[in-house]
């Protein structure tokens, strides 16, 4: 495995090393499709450059490259791809996570993702003699969140789409509550100490 860290206030000074190491990465499996399985984890990715992300997220799956790549806004995805080619980038993900958003546009386009609930309502009217009592049922649907409802969500709470299954509102922990990883993980080299708390979930 290979590893590039940088403190958080030299992140962009090493985004260049960075890129080379993805183009370059990109580049070979290309010329050698049958080679080892590589992952990448992006975190911070829109500080990355890639020649054309969009087009190689189509490859990757039979070159044997997947990816986790962490943005911190849709918006800035538009901003450093464009409006089509984020909507594409987008798509070619298998696992999305939403959390802690922030923007209207975002929260409605989510809502919109999501299914839609039945709500029931019942109502009595009542005629000359008292014991004759009209009742009216009507059935409407309604999403299962709205738009500002999404934006009111707790800020550890996320939903998650993955292909092929339903969306999931789950909470989001820190590996320092799943056990084993609490253990597993050395301290920070450059931030300091390991997170570590009580277990909330256990790996087996």
């Amino acid at each position: 495995a290979v590893f590039v860290m940088a403190p958080l206030s030299h992140a962009r000074d090493f985004t260049p090393v960075v890129s080379l190491l993805n183009h370059s990465l990109l580049e070979v499996a290309k010329r050698n499709p049958a080679g080892h399985p590589v992952h990448i984890v992006g975190e911070e990715a829109l500080n990355f450059r890639f020649s054309n992300l969009a087009s190689d997220m189509e490859t990757m799956r039979g070159l044997k490259i997947s990816a986790d790549l962490y943005i911190q806004s849709f918006n800035g995805l538009v901003r450093k791809y464009g409006r089509e080619t984020a909507s594409s980038i987008e798509a070619y993900c298998d696992v999305k996570i939403y959390g802690g958003l922030t923007s209207m546009e975002r929260a409605q386009y989510l809502s919109d993702m999501l299914a839609e609930a039945t709500i029931r309502r019942q109502g009595y009217s009542y005629q000359a003699d008292v014991k004759d009592i009209l009742v009216a049922t009507n059935e409407r649907g309604r999403r299962l969140m709205t738009a500002d409802e999404i934006l009111a969500m707790d800020r550890r709470d996320a939903w998650v789409f993955v292909r092929g299954l339903r969306p999931m509102r789950l909470a989001m922990i820190d590996y320092g509550r799943v056990d084993p990883w609490r253990d597993e993980v050395a301290d920070n080299p450059l931030e300091g100490a390991k997170l570590r708390g009580d277990a909330l979930f256990t790996i087996r």
